[in-house]
């Protein structure tokens, strides 16, 4: 059973590591439409899930907290930089 389970996880490695190596891994880049304190606006991400992690142009990191049909809302964590309207979250 154990060496089913660590099979199973070295194909998943594998894939992974496939996917990285022709560019399948492939994240899509959103933009930042409205900043309210602790709370982003962001349209493009069509394909993100709630509480999935968003980097937001490197200066901050949130997670999805809703979805709308245009638009998602990222709760943010933490902030290194202040975020403006047009930076880049993926």
């Amino acid at each position: 059973m154990q060496d089913d389970k660590i099979t199973s996880l070295d194909k998943e490695v594998e894939r992974k590591m496939e996917d990285i190596s022709t560019g399948k891994n492939v994240f899509g880049i959103g933009k930042v439409v409205t900043v309210k304190e602790f709370i982003l606006v962001i349209i493009g991400l069509e394909n993100v899930m709630f509480y999935e992690k968003i980097n937001i142009a490197d200066k901050a990191i949130g997670y999805v907290v809703n979805i709308l049909e245009n638009s998602v809302y990222v709760a943010l964590l933490k902030k290194e930089e202040d975020i403006f309207i047009g930076d880049l979250p993926y």
